[in-house]
């Protein structure tokens, strides 16, 4: 019993289909299948099929087989064949077999033939059974050429080796015949056999030819190798030798490098020691100042909160009180006061004026019309706020001391009474009082402090530039450093490649030594193996 494989996988089934798919259209097709093409035995039986009844049961599926029904339909009709399913399908049977033509070419040596000849009875029945003689000289001398054409040899060798495949195919045959004669059995020498000698032939030839060049290149390569060898090792001895002044050079350089770095990290320490003792001593200068002026600000606390208060009481007075004040002929005593003691402040002098109750004719110096006059000005108030109290003069201070601050009248809440406006310039001219009297025991600390400060400040300059210097030799040694560091590594890389070479160099002339005696051998060698190539 046959198993059949899935239809999927049966070339024979696909290429029945490709050929009754050709017949719609009526061509004629020549349907040639040989026993190398066997795959299933059952390929067989689809053969078998075909010969005996043209088809091949349940090959198409349901919608192919109507498809093509529907596009024969019109032709069978026109034949005169009933257009049922079943009359137009054997009509394209009945035209597969007129156009189909079925060669198959089957070898009859071995068992397998007979079997086949067994099982399905239309290779007998259904077919014209062609023997095939054997091939005359000729065309075994045609045969040979065209297999032979391609090898890479002379006329006179190329025709030994087609008369060799001849004559051992020929031979073979005789062979057979004695066999069968005296043993009574058939040994087949077809052209296969034939064109299997050849095949065998150029195989073989292949081989040997791969093996021949294989021996070949190794004996070639090994003898360009020490070729190649001989030529590097001139050249390595050439680039040792150059190498040799270049590595003495790179030595002295970074010598000489080392030497320089040492002689200015040297400067560099002797500048880094001077600059850090006028560190020191510019920081205690500084902090000397620092004293000064922490001491000039302790003692101005006294001062700075009667000028404020001067200040905000100046701030206080309103136009309209200084013109009732400067409208005034005959002001109140505590108002007269306070304006002689601005116009003394102001070193202002006072004018002859008639005695207020004395005799005709008798005068008096009066600071009343000095102060109206000072007063007409619309810059009364910021005069006294921008009064210069940092310089003011010794007889305008003892005056204001004698004459006026030891009155017990001239007290601001005592002038209030009087005029608010009044009231506001005592204050000033008493703030003023105790800012120069402050001021005084200040102004030697000032001095001092102005000195000081002056001193650091020289001090301070050669500092930075002692220190400018000293950043100068630092920089100059880093880029020594650095230019020392790249010629250790320039004089390291020559000598590691002065090592590495000299390294190749002892290899490469062991190998020279060890293997002197194989160049000449090998390059006989390689030539011989490219005589028997060719």
């Amino acid at each position: 019993m046959i198993r059949r494989p899935p239809r999927s996988t049966l070339s024979s089934s696909s290429a029945a289909s490709d050929v009754y798919k050709r017949q719609p259209k009526a061509e004629p097709v020549v349907f040639m299948f040989s026993d190398s093409q066997i795959k299933h035995l059952c390929f067989m039986e689809d053969i078998n099929n075909l010969l005996n009844s043209g088809e091949v049961p349940n090959l198409f599926q349901p919608d192919d087989k109507a498809a093509l029904l529907e596009e024969l339909r019109h032709e069978a009709k026109e034949a005169g064949i009933d257009s049922s399913a079943n009359s137009v399908f054997s009509f394209f049977v009945q035209r597969c077999r007129e156009n189909l033509h079925i060669v198959l070419a089957l070898s009859p040596i071995g068992d397998r033939f007979r079997e086949m000849l067994r099982m399905f009875p239309s290779l007998v029945t259904c077919c014209t059974i062609d023997w095939y003689a054997e091939w005359p000289q000729d065309a075994l001398h045609s045969v040979a050429s065209e297999f032979l054409s391609e090898l890479d040899c002379e006329e006179d060798v190329l025709d030994s080796v087609m008369h060799m495949c001849i004559q051992f195919h020929t031979g073979a045959q005789k062979a057979a015949l004695r066999y069968l004669k005296e043993a009574g059995r058939h040994y087949y020498i077809t052209p296969t056999s034939y064109l299997e000698l050849i095949q065998t032939y150029l195989s073989l030839l292949a081989r040997e030819q791969s093996e021949v060049a294989q021996m070949r290149d190794r004996y070639g390569n090994g003898f360009r190798k020490l070729v190649e060898t001989e030529d590097k090792v001139s050249k390595m001895m050439a680039e040792l030798t150059e190498l040799q002044p270049r590595i003495v050079a790179a030595q002295q350089e970074t010598a000489e490098l080392m030497a320089r770095i040492v002689v200015d990290e040297q400067a560099a320490t002797e500048t880094r020691v001077v600059v850090e003792k006028d560190q020191a001593y510019t920081a205690k200068q500084a902090e000397a100042a620092k004293e000064l002026a922490d001491s000039c600000e302790a003692d101005l606390k006294e001062a700075i909160p009667a000028l404020n208060n001067a200040t905000k009481a100046l701030n206080s007075i309103k136009k309209a009180e200084i013109v009732e004040i400067k409208s005034m002929t005959q002001p109140p005593a505590n108002v007269r006061m306070v304006l002689a003691a601005v116009c003394v402040m102001f070193n202002e002098k006072p004018v002859k004026t008639a005695k207020q109750g004395g005799k005709p004719g008798e005068k008096v110096m009066d600071y009343l019309p000095t102060a109206q006059k000072m007063m007409s000005d619309g810059h009364f108030i910021t005069r006294l706020i921008e009064y210069d109290r940092d310089n003011i003069k010794e007889e305008v201070i003892s005056k204001i001391r004698k004459d006026f601050i030891s009155l017990n009248n001239f007290r601001p809440q005592v002038v209030r009474n009087s005029s608010q406006a009044a009231e506001g310039m005592c204050t000033w001219v008493c703030a003023m009082d105790v800012y120069e009297r402050v001021e005084k025991t200040v102004r030697p600390k000032k001095a001092a402090l102005n000195k000081s400060r002056t001193e650091l400040q020289h001090l301070e300059t050669n500092l930075a530039i002692k220190m400018n210097e000293l950043q100068q030799v630092q920089d100059k040694i880093e880029s020594l450093n650095m230019q020392l560091a790249a010629a250790t590594g320039k004089k390291e890389q020559l000598e590691a490649e002065a090592d590495l070479c000299e390294k190749k160099l002892t290899r490469a002339n062991k190998l020279i030594r060890g293997l002197g005696g194989e160049k000449t051998r090998w390059r006989d060698e390689s030539l011989r193996y490219s005589e028997n190539y060719s």
